[in-house]
């Protein structure tokens, strides 16, 4: 049997691999000849799959699934943090594929949720999870991906949104006047723009300009360094305020879905925060609803251990497909 190909196409890498058994209906899945690739060394997509191919030696392939950090609702997809664009029946044809699948890469995530052995999952917030419920993935990156699943037989059924972009609320004065500044600066206080790798920095120096700190250019990386080492008092103020809006939202958005099913945090920058998330007021905004408190109460927040979720995603999204599960998903 021909191989398929999975590809998770972000805003800074472009990673892929091969899944040779198709018929697999649930469970883990093995993924082989990962590889990984700078997205700014390559001008299209189609050129960094080509790159890919001939360093595995172009195998003739059956299927693809990308996901990809980009709204997926037409054929035509513009990448929203990368200068690329592409036809998803165009890519299809050049591949060579009796059939090709998009989805958008938070919604991956989300569906690799339901495919991760036990290790690679962590209980940040104890709760009551129902099997069958809805479950929601946050990813933050270069971007801010939010995505749901809902079961639809037995087969994992994705809910695509930008929720990314949605309007972001400060719950204390501090968080207003820092949120007011960012906007100046950025236009607008979203989840992707405060909340993101980008994002965890603009709110670094948007804090800055509110205490009237004068600070040095850093990137996110050395920012969360000084944060996490205690290093820097502004640093660990900054990501304090990160995981506290986090907190926040993460809620809302269990609101919104009506997650039950869990919230799963992923991504290599919550990853690097680890048990800090829950050091924070992260606990008391998530579940700070008014009314609707014991909407919340017993829902589980979960981080995602393993680093590249997306990819599991795609593969999990065209076996749901290829193998319907019971559900009548089944593609012909």
């Amino acid at each position: 049997m021909k191989p398929a190909l999975v590809a998770d196409i972000g805003g800074t890498h472009a990673r892929f691999g091969l899944i040779t058994n198709t018929s697999l209906p649930g469970g883990e899945v093995e993924i082989e000849l990962e590889a990984k690739f700078r997205c700014a060394e390559h001008d299209s997509l189609n050129e960094v799959i080509d790159g890919y191919l001939a360093s595995i030696g172009r195998p003739a392939l059956s299927y693809g699934s990308i996901a990809v950090a980009a709204p997926v609702w037409h054929d035509a997809i513009k990448m929203t943090n990368l200068d690329w664009s592409f036809s998803v029946e165009g890519l299809r044809k050049s591949l060579g594929l009796s059939r090709l699948e998009v989805i958008n890469d938070a919604s991956a995530g989300v569906l690799a949720t339901t495919r991760l052995p036990d290790h690679e999952i962590s209980v940040l917030r104890p709760g009551e999870p129902q099997s069958r419920a809805t479950r929601v993935n946050i990813i933050p990156g270069t971007g801010f991906g939010i995505g749901a699943a809902y079961l639809f037989g037995e087969t994992w059924i994705p809910v695509q949104g930008e929720g990314g972009h949605i309007g972001l609320a400060a719950h204390e004065p501090e968080e207003f006047e820092t949120l007011k500044a960012l906007s100046a600066a950025r236009g607008r206080a979203s989840p992707e723009n405060v909340l993101s790798g980008p994002g965890m920095l603009n709110l670094y120096f948007a804090l800055a300009e509110v205490r009237g700190i004068s600070v040095a250019a850093v990137d996110p990386a050395e920012m969360t360094r000084m944060a996490l080492s205690g290093e820097q008092a502004l640093a660990v103020d900054a990501l304090t305020m990160y995981c506290n809006l986090l907190g926040a939202l993460a809620g809302d958005y269990a609101l919104v879905f009506g997650a039950h099913g869990g919230v799963f945090l992923s991504g290599g920058i919550l990853q690097r925060l680890g048990d800090r998330i829950m050091d924070s007021d992260f606990e008391n905004r998530f579940t700070s609803k008014g009314g609707v408190k014991g909407e919340v109460q017993n829902i589980p927040v979960y981080l995602v251990n393993r680093d590249h979720p997306g990819l599991l995603g795609a593969a999990a999204w065209l076996l749901n497909l290829l193998n319907g599960e019971g559900s009548g998903w089944k593609v012909a």
